[in-house]
């Protein structure tokens, strides 16, 4: 999928009404980050994640930029995994709630 493609479809579902989308978002905005997409975008999503209307989204988005953050400084690849695959466990159960 070309980069703006990404770029387009992420934007897109920021501006979904359903939180229960939304709060996939930051799992997603990782893997961009990743993948080094459009760094321009990244200030854009970074402010619209973190004022997002549903505390679960900003929430499970602060979790996952604190332990990437850390990871980043550690150079720990498979904590940072272990621990993305345990916030997905725990965040798939807010939409339960």
């Amino acid at each position: 999928m070309p980069e703006n493609d990404i770029i387009e479809a992420f934007q897109i579902l920021l501006k979904d009404e359903q939180d229960s989308i939304r709060i996939y978002l930051p799992e997603a905005f990782v893997e961009i980050c990743r993948k080094n997409i459009q760094k321009s975008s990244i200030p854009i999503f970074i402010k619209a994640l973190s004022e997002d209307s549903c505390w679960r989204v900003r929430l499970v988005f602060c979790d996952m930029m604190v332990e990437v953050e850390f990871c980043e400084k550690n150079k720990d690849v498979n904590r940072l995994q272990n621990s993305l695959e345990k916030k997905w466990q725990r965040n798939a159960c807010f939409l339960h709630i």
